[in-house]
C-alpha cells in the first residue's frame, strides 16, 4: 500500500540565487515564537528562523547536497512518487520533491520550524503534500503497522538517524534512502566509541585509530545494514568534516545517467580526519 500523502515537471539543474531579508516582524507570524527570516530558493521565498539556515553557496556540502537531491529527482523520481521527508525542516529539500511531482508526507518535531514549514508550502494541494507536527520515530512505525510503502525516504538529520534509517528499510519494498550523519564527527575528536561500535559493529575501531579512513564509514554503514536488507547499495556519497550525504538503493535500479552525473561531483570537502 503506497502511503496516503500529481505532477509539476522535472526541474532545472541549478540552484538559483539564495538572498537572505530582513528580518520578518513577529507580529505577521504569531504561531512562529521567533521572528523569521526570508531567504529565496528556486524562485520559491522560505521563512526561517535564523540567518545561518541558508541554502548553501557554490563549492559548500549544502549546496552539493541541492544539486544531488536535483539530480536525482531528474533521473528517479516519477510522477505520484511517494516520499517521505523525515526530517523536513523549513521545508526546502521537501520543495525539491515537489517539483519532481513527488506525494510527499513531510514530517517535523519542532513546533516553530513547523510552523515555517506549512507556510512555506501552504500553497500545495493536499494529495500533493501532507504534513505533520510530530516525532518522525512514532510516525514511522505507525506507518510501518499500517503498511504503507514509500519509493523514497529522506533522512536529513542535526546528528544521526540510525534509528530511523533501520525503519526505513522496512518502509519500501524497493526504493530509495537519503542518509545525512554527521556520526564521523565522533572518529575525528575521539568520541561515543563504544556508541558507533554497537551501531555498526568493529569495523568501525578502524576509522578511529587511523583518520585517513575515516572516508570508509559509508561503506561500514552499507555493509552493516545489509543484515537488515541484502539487496541495500550505497550509490554516491559526499562528505565533509562535519556532514556525510549518502545515497542507497534497496532493490532498485540506479540509471546509468545518473551514475555518470554522480561521478562528476567531487565526493570530499574540507579536512575529514
Amino acid at each position: 500500500m503506497k502511503a496516503d500523502v500529481v505532477s509539476m515537471g522535472i526541474p532545472q539543474i541549478g540552484l538559483g540565487k539564495v538572498r537572505e531579508h530582513s528580518c520578518l516582524a513577529k507580529k505577521e507570524f504569531p504561531e512562529i515564537e521567533v521572528s523569521p527570516k526570508l531567504i529565496e530558493y528556486q524562485g520559491r521565498t522560505f521563512r526561517v528562523l535564523k540567518s545561518s539556515d541558508q541554502i548553501g553557496f557554490k563549492g559548500d556540502i549544502t549546496y552539493v547536497k541541492r544539486k544531488l537531491n536535483q539530480l536525482f529527482s531528474q533521473y528517479c523520481l516519477k510522477k505520484k512518487s511517494a516520499v517521505l521527508d523525515a526530517f523536513a525542516g523549513y521545508g526546502i529539500t521537501t520543495y525539491d520533491w515537489l517539483l519532481s511531482g513527488g506525494r510527499v508526507a513531510a514530517v517535523e518535531k519542532n513546533k516553530n520550524v513547523h510552523a515555517c514549514l506549512t507556510e512555506n508550502l501552504k500553497d500545495f494541494p493536499a494529495d500533493q503534500l501532507k504534513v505533520q507536527h510530530a516525532d518522525n520515530v512514532k510516525v514511522m512505525e505507525q506507518l510501518q503497522a499500517s503498511g504503507a510503502k514509500f519509493d523514497t525516504i529522506d533522512l536529513d538529520p542535526f546528528g544521526n538517524a540510525y534509528q530511523q534509517f533501520k525503519l526505513s528499510l522496512k518502509l519500501l519494498d524497493k526504493g530509495f534512502i537519503w542518509l545525512t550523519s554527521g556520526e564521523h564527527i565522533n572518529m575525528r575528536r575521539n568520541w561515543n566509541r563504544d556508541v558507533l561500535i554497537s551501531r555498526y559493529g568493529e569495523e568501525v575501531v578502524k576509522c578511529y585509530e587511523d583518520k585517513s579512513t575515516i572516508p570508509e564509514f559509508p561503506k561500514i554503514i552499507e555493509k552493516h545494514m545489509k543484515s537488515v536488507r541484502s539487496d541495500i547499495q550505497l550509490v554516491t556519497h559526499v562528505m565533509s568534516h562535519a556532514c556525510a550525504r549518502m545515497l542507497f538503493a534497496i532493490g532498485a535500479a540506479v540509471p546509468r545517467s545518473l551514475k555518470r552525473e554522480f561521478s562528476k561531483i567531487p565526493r570530499y570537502y574540507g579536512y575529514l580526519a
